[in-house]
């Protein structure tokens, strides 16, 4: 798949996501308890509890953080300073992996947000698979752009 098109893909899914999961709270909003689950452990368990309105929260953080990450990746590629000696090659690939890391992002808020409005813990899987969304990416990109090439 063409890397344009692969990361327009990503940006697209993400941003879908994160709008599906201000459906689901509006959706969800009539049944929703006037009080939910606000935060949670390491564990991935309900650790505070508050009102109803504290779900919008989610989804904006979310917005706003997949936002920044969409910000970045569609900068010309001219302004990125990427490691190893493909430097536009690299800048290409360096989108793929802010799409990709933002698509995780725009899933986990999603999952956070969807856990939060049905008041269930998040489980004890989320923390590590998060943080193996978020750090894989980059260490594929790494990898990627030091290994020999065309420049």
């Amino acid at each position: 798949m063409d890397k344009k098109i692969l990361h327009r893909l990503l940006l697209v899914l993400g941003l879908l996501i994160l709008l599906g999961s201000i459906v689901f709270i509006a959706v969800r909003w009539s049944v929703t308890p006037d009080v939910i689950a606000i935060h949670f452990d390491a564990a991935g368990q309900i650790d505070g509890w508050g009102k109803k309105a504290t779900v919008l929260i989610l989804p904006i953080i979310g917005l706003l953080v997949y936002g920044s990450v969409c910000f970045v990746s569609l900068l010309p590629t001219n302004l990125w300073n990427t490691p190893g000696n493909r430097p536009v090659r690299n800048a290409e690939t360096a989108r793929i992996m802010m799409a990709l890391m933002g698509f995780f992002l725009a899933l986990a808020f999603a999952y956070m947000t969807v856990c939060s409005v049905l008041c269930v813990p998040l489980g004890r899987w989320f923390l590590p698979v998060f943080i193996a969304g978020l750090a894989l990416p980059f260490i594929g990109f790494l990898i990627f752009s030091l290994l020999p090439g065309k420049k």
